[in-house]
């Protein structure tokens, strides 16, 4: 799992500031492990997105239906989140 480097709700915050929300699901508020982009065109966590589709058939941003509940890798966002991790910004759990 990715973490902010520094522990604590202040120090989240800041990396999530610091790093955009677009390396942040907008399910868990958490930076993302595995990023998937869904039908809606928003990019998720494979996890909490997986969780989510299990019990709706509707997009969690936009409360629209989805027609489709395939998932694709979000390969940008996963280099950019593996770019903060080497650089140390961003700590591996």
């Amino acid at each position: 799992m990715l973490q902010a480097a520094p522990a604590g709700p202040a120090a989240d915050a800041r990396l999530r500031q610091e790093l955009g929300e677009e390396m942040c699901c907008p399910i868990t508020q958490e930076l993302m492990r595995d990023p998937v982009i869904a039908e809606d065109g928003h990019t998720y966590d494979r996890a909490a997105m997986e969780q989510w589709l299990s019990k709706h058939d509707t997009s969690p941003m936009t409360n629209e239906a989805l027609t489709s509940k395939a998932l694709f890798p979000n390969l940008i966002v996963r280099r950019l989140i593996a770019s903060h991790v080497a650089s140390g910004r961003v700590a591996e759990e």
